[in-house]
């Protein structure tokens, strides 16, 4: 498998059908204090940022900021037991049909920990998160203001067999159209 690192770089206006900076597939990234903004991903099925595919990545300090993805997964589009552990991390501002910040399907896991921050990313379903059939774990992020225009979900959207398994963390502010305003 392929591996990708990155420390200190930026990763802006990029844009693609799929995955907005990447598109991994059986591949690792490992990124430490990157920033990554207004990249986008106009294809279904999304990823702002990154599209993962039986992949891995692994984050500290990044900013993610002001992505969009036309269908899913404003930030991160993760599939097919995909993985990603955000330590320390920034996603903020960013768009998509579903799952603003993030799309998790098929057996997907993310962990966040090290007061990382979900705030003002806004999708129709699940603005922080959307979660099908799929795991988050947090300790200790912030979920904040975050909103669902059009349907469920201010903070997060968990659908099909998907949990979320919290340990500390701040939901506040967060606002859905119809029901569901903090997760």
């Amino acid at each position: 498998s392929s591996t990708f690192t990155a420390t200190g770089t930026t990763f802006a206006a990029n844009s693609a059908p799929i995955g907005g900076v990447f598109s991994m597939w059986q591949a690792s990234l490992n990124s430490t204090g990157c920033t990554f903004e207004q990249n986008v991903a106009s294809g279904s099925p999304g990823g702002g940022v990154l599209f993962l595919s039986e992949s891995t990545a692994v984050d500290a300090g990044s900013s993610f900021t002001s992505n969009t993805a036309s269908v899913n997964g404003g930030a991160f589009y993760l599939e097919v037991t995909s993985a990603l552990t955000l330590t320390s991390s920034v996603v903020t501002s960013n768009t998509a049909a579903e799952g603003g910040g993030m799309y998790l399907i098929t057996s997907s896991t993310v962990t966040a920990t090290g007061s990382s921050s979900f705030t003002m990313n806004s999708a129709g379903l699940g603005g922080a998160f959307s979660l099908d059939a799929s795991t988050l774990t947090s300790t200790g992020s912030v979920f904040s203001q975050n909103s669902a225009t059009g349907t469920h979900g201010g903070a997060g959207w968990i659908s099909n067999g998907g949990s979320l398994t919290d340990f500390g963390s701040n939901f506040t502010s967060n606002a859905a159209a119809s029901g569901g305003g903090g997760a």
